[in-house]
């Protein structure tokens, strides 16, 4: 019978321990990035970065062309002389003729190198454009994560008010029917237990609002049973920020400097093999009149030696551009620093207060336990009782705020340095 008891307990204590669900800040976090829908514009991203560079790199290979032509012309060629005994043919005027061109480039100047760095640095400043979206999500997780570890505690506390106030109720009972206390201190004794209990209601209605949207972002089913835990979060020196805002304005400065090189090479000569077979009448001979095939092969050169200063003022812009992200740089990274000035005075102050309020919660109990006693004796109303106690609840509930804010200040603080 105890060995059947035993594993009865057994067995409950493991299905109780698979349904409670333990989840960390970073785990909803890593839940929410791939739960939302930006999150599938990354590989969307890389696979169309690819596709261009695909494309780019066609250049590289022979360009061919088919061709067709059929014209009628008011005159030809002819000689102007005739010669005894020999039969100088005439051209028709109708011709006609079908070619086909092949061009392979050899020298390009650069180009194609230099728009292959201009396609994947764009690549890289989208998917750091879409970690700035997700960064937001993130956001929202923290806030989220970080309200229900609050009211958590705020109803574990609460509860264990009512717990109390239940074992004095039964003291005050005890002491009404002695004449010891008055029949109104029991019912601000039963009024407090159901202010108690209506504030643990209106929590808990808050705490499911926060579960849902906290299985919104996550895509997780989240329920009562849900555990999260309180990180341990420590600040070092973080050096520089390693936000992806600032990652992608370097990564499209360094675009900016490819579409500069792109810019110069189209000033720069460009040379290709060439080839060009074809069949018409005339072929390459104009004094025979018959169909006939015929081919060429060269090579060729292009070089546009004027363009009216268009490359140089296209040169311009592009530096122009530079030095306007360079602004917005320096412009969020000071923003940035005012923003972790006072992150660092939040927690300082959380840290100083932390101080007291332990102070704070210390004399509270006691105080709380003096009235106790005194409330069994009888020398103090229930009405007292319950300002002391209400003291004391209100003290713990500042301490454990103060904690849970103090984690989530440190968090923001990495996540201002761009650490989180």
């Amino acid at each position: 019978m105890k060995r059947t008891l035993t594993y009865l307990l057994l067995f409950s204590t493991i299905i109780h321990a698979q349904e409670v669900q333990q989840l960390s800040l970073f785990d909803c976090q890593k839940l929410a990035r791939e739960n939302h829908p930006y999150y599938q514009d990354r590989q969307r991203i890389e696979t169309n970065a690819s596709l261009k560079n695909k494309s780019i790199n066609t250049q590289w290979l022979p360009q061919i062309n088919a061709n067709a032509q059929a014209t009628y012309q008011s005159d030809v060629t002819s000689i102007p002389i005739k010669i005894p005994g020999l039969n100088i043919p005439s051209l028709p005027l109708d011709q006609y003729k079908i070619w086909l061109d092949i061009n392979q480039m050899i020298y390009d100047g650069g180009s194609i190198s230099a728009q292959k760095q201009i396609n994947l640095t764009s690549s890289q400043a989208d998917l750091l454009q879409n970690e700035s979206e997700l960064h937001q999500i993130i956001e929202q997780v923290d806030q989220t994560y970080f309200g229900l570890l609050i009211i958590h505690e705020n109803i574990v506390l609460l509860k264990n008010v009512r717990d109390n106030l239940k074992q004095r109720k039964q003291t005050v009972e005890a002491s009404v029917k002695n004449g010891i206390l008055q029949e109104s201190d029991l019912k601000n004794i039963n009024i407090e237990i159901l202010k108690n209990q209506q504030q643990i209601d209106e929590l808990k209605f808050s705490y499911d609002a926060g579960l849902n949207v906290m299985t919104e972002l996550t895509g997780k089913n989240l329920n009562d049973s849900t555990f999260l835990q309180l990180p341990e979060i420590m600040i070092n020196d973080t050096g520089n920020f390693q936000r992806s805002e600032i990652k992608e304005i370097e990564v499209q400065k360094t675009g900016l400097s490819y579409s500069d090189k792109y810019t110069h090479s189209q000033r720069l000569p460009k040379i290709f093999a060439f080839s060009q077979a074809g069949y018409g009448r005339p072929g390459l001979n104009m004094l025979k009149s018959d169909f006939t095939s015929y081919y060429i092969v060269g090579i060729s050169l292009k070089w546009n030696l004027w363009d009216w200063s268009k490359t140089s003022q296209d040169r311009q812009s592009i530096s122009l551009q530079s030095d306007m992200l360079e602004t917005r740089r320096l412009s969020f990274e000071k923003n940035l620093r005012i923003m972790l000035d006072n992150s660092q005075a939040r927690i300082k102050q959380l840290e100083a207060s932390l101080e007291t309020d332990s102070s704070i919660v210390e004399l509270r109990i006691s105080v709380t336990g003096l009235s106790t006693v005194k409330l069994d004796n009888g020398t103090i109303t229930a009405t007292d009782y319950i300002n002391d106690l209400n003291g004391e609840i209100q003290a713990k509930i500042q301490l454990k705020t103060h904690k849970i804010q103090l984690v989530q200040e440190k968090v923001n603080y990495l996540t201002i340095k761009g650490i989180l």
